[in-house]
């Protein structure tokens, strides 16, 4: 088992990459680099996307290993990502917006200094993937990224 400390906050990074605490530092590493509010149901999808990276082609591998029904997953995941941001916002390291798609939320100050003392293998990975992920967007509205992953679960 690896653990990541950040000032105090522990996450366990294990088999299971789906505890509270782990979900929210890869909410903040996310948030880090795309840089602009978002959505629970962006954030899930892409969160989707990037751990599993190697299926969409920005990645070698996947981060939390091969998974031939890793689709099914969206729907828990946002409840799982809808808790985690709960608790960031709660702890501050988050803010919320009012858009015309409902709740947003972007990294403020404390999470980005989270973010940065965070650099674990998995961490660094993590952030990779999403900078890939940036460049494919640049094509994509949000809401186009999200009605293809809820295509693809349908086929």
């Amino acid at each position: 088992m690896m653990v990541l400390f950040i000032h105090g906050w522990r996450s366990y990074i294990t088999n299971n990459y789906n505890q509270r605490n782990e979900i929210a530092l890869r909410i903040l590493l996310l948030l880090s680099i795309i840089d602009e509010p978002k959505t629970v149901d962006v954030i899930a999808t892409f969160d989707l996307i990037i751990t599993y990276g190697k299926y969409f082609q920005l990645s070698n591998s996947n981060l939390h290993g091969e998974n031939p029904y890793y689709l099914a997953e969206l729907t828990s995941r946002r409840i799982l990502i809808n808790n985690a941001i709960k608790f960031l916002v709660r702890n501050n390291f988050i803010q919320i917006y009012t858009t015309n798609n409902g709740f947003s939320y972007k990294i403020n100050k404390k999470g980005i200094s989270y973010v940065n003392k965070a650099n674990s293998s998995y961490s660094k990975e993590y952030k990779m993937i999403v900078l890939n992920l940036k460049k494919y967007l640049k094509d994509y509205t949000d809401e186009q990224i999200v009605e293809k992953v809820s295509l693809m679960r349908r086929k």
